[in-house]
């Protein structure tokens, strides 16, 4: 019996150390058919990746994208009012620029800004004067604008200005 016992513990012993010897064994690396794009910058210098429903493009140099999440999905008469750091005039109050793109998060919009400006002051609006933030909104450019452009993104009902596409 002493025998058939050190045989089993001999075999429970071998046992563990076969899975971890296989546990420790690295995986060799998967080819991979096509370079993987790095993740989006955490500032605003870098685009994001387009969001679904297919490529929107790329920002335009000199212009901030404008990105706008309505929960109810009702855009009708949304849309921008920027008169710092635009590049050309801006409507005549209470009017806004309207959203002329759609894409996965919502609705969007190009805005070129003045080559001198650093900063542009804006608010969303439904074009009669009513705000989707009660406060004015501002976005900070990122020294590469006039090469790059950059993009926002704004959540109806929550005045932070995103940098980031937010969840």
């Amino acid at each position: 019996m002493k025998k058939r016992s050190s045989i089993i513990q001999a075999s429970i012993l071998s046992l563990g150390v076969a899975t971890l010897v296989a546990c420790s064994k690295e995986e060799p690396p998967v080819a991979q058919s096509a370079p993987q794009a790095a993740a989006p910058a955490a500032v605003a210098v870098e685009q994001s990746q387009p969001v679904a429903e297919g490529a929107i493009g790329a920002v335009k140099p000199g212009a901030v994208r404008f990105h706008y999440k309505r929960a109810g999905g009702d855009y009708e008469g949304w849309g921008v009012y920027a008169w710092k750091g635009v590049k050309d005039e801006p409507p005549k109050w209470p009017g806004n620029l309207g959203f002329d793109g759609k894409d996965a998060f919502g609705v969007y919009l190009d805005i070129a800004v003045s080559s001198e400006a650093a900063m542009m002051d804006f608010l969303i609006t439904d074009g009669t004067g009513k705000k989707d933030c009660a406060t004015d909104q501002s976005v900070t450019f990122p020294p590469t604008i006039a090469q790059r452009g950059t993009e926002v993104w704004i959540k109806s009902g929550d005045c932070k200005v995103y940098t980031e596409q937010p969840l």
